[in-house]
């Protein structure tokens, strides 16, 4: 019975936030229901960053080899990176996106003070789409 609770809401979530439906491709909605982009796959790893030093106010921007992911990251691909540990004191995270092939920049801006640069782990998600029409 669980299984079929399960399969049941799986169906649901995906209807619902991926536009999948009577077994058509997940689907990631951009904008509207008429431009859609198909989700190729979703590739996630955990890595070192050197958060660099940074005098206030500034920003500084790492970029970060990803090129051990199972697959090649290319720009326009979309991700997400989260520390896996506090930031250093003062240190925000404040955006991320493929600057080359399978190259990540990685930007941190000072709040409140100067950062002591430090290697903070950080998980890095790779969303793959194909962009629709």
């Amino acid at each position: 019975m669980a299984a079929d609770i399960s399969r049941s809401l799986r169906h649901n979530l995906e209807s619902l936030f991926l536009g999948r439906d009577n077994g058509s491709d997940p689907q990631l909605f951009v904008g509207d229901t008429t431009s859609a982009a198909t989700v190729d796959g979703v590739y996630s790893r955990s890595v070192s960053v050197s958060v660099p030093s940074i005098t206030d106010p500034d920003s500084a921007s790492v970029d970060v080899d990803v090129s051990a992911f199972a697959i090649s990251v290319a720009v326009g691909d979309q991700v997400l990176v989260t520390p896996s540990a506090a930031l250093p004191t003062n240190a925000l995270l404040s955006g991320a996106y493929v600057v080359s092939t399978d190259t990540v920049r990685v930007v941190y801006t000072s709040v409140g003070g100067n950062v002591t640069g430090s290697a903070v782990n950080h998980k890095i998600t790779v969303i793959k789409v194909t962009n629709g029409t």
